[in-house]
């Protein structure tokens, strides 16, 4: 049986409000899958409980299997502010792929990633975002 991540009746409530409740939801390894919501239903929160980083107000969350499961999570805060250094630099020279490498470098080792799949993972994300390979290692100017 392959890795499995599971959420029982997790809730997450605020003081005035209350984000979801009762969720149930069993990933196994391989799984893609779509989250989709309005903005501020939860959607990043909910992934910052899957991946570890945040604990449910109610419920829980259980890792079954493999030890080796791995779950990446690319704050989409981090990326807005990556964004914004690049556009103040002066130095035009360095190419968004540099801007985000060195931006995220600084974080690694808090996220356990390694320079290969740090920049894969940046590709990925910047090609989401319509870049091209050109533009993602041309100079920002």
């Amino acid at each position: 049986m392959g890795a499995q991540i599971i959420l029982e009746n997790v809730g997450v409530r605020y003081p005035s409000r209350v984000l979801f409740e009762s969720v149930n939801w069993t990933l196994y390894e391989g799984m893609r899958v779509a989250l989709a919501g309005r903005n501020g239903s939860g959607k990043s929160t909910l992934l910052k409980i899957l991946a570890g980083q945040l604990e449910p107000s109610e419920g829980k969350r259980t890792v079954v299997g493999s030890k080796k499961i791995k779950i990446g999570f690319l704050d989409q805060a981090f990326l807005d502010e990556a964004v914004v250094q690049a556009l103040q630099m002066k130095d035009r020279s360095h190419s968004p792929l540099q801007v985000i490498k060195e931006n995220l470098s600084k974080q690694a080792q808090e996220h356990q990633l390694e320079e290969v799949e740090q920049e894969w993972e940046i590709k990925k994300t910047l090609s989401g975002l319509g870049f091209s390979v050109l533009q993602m290692e041309s100079p920002i100017n």
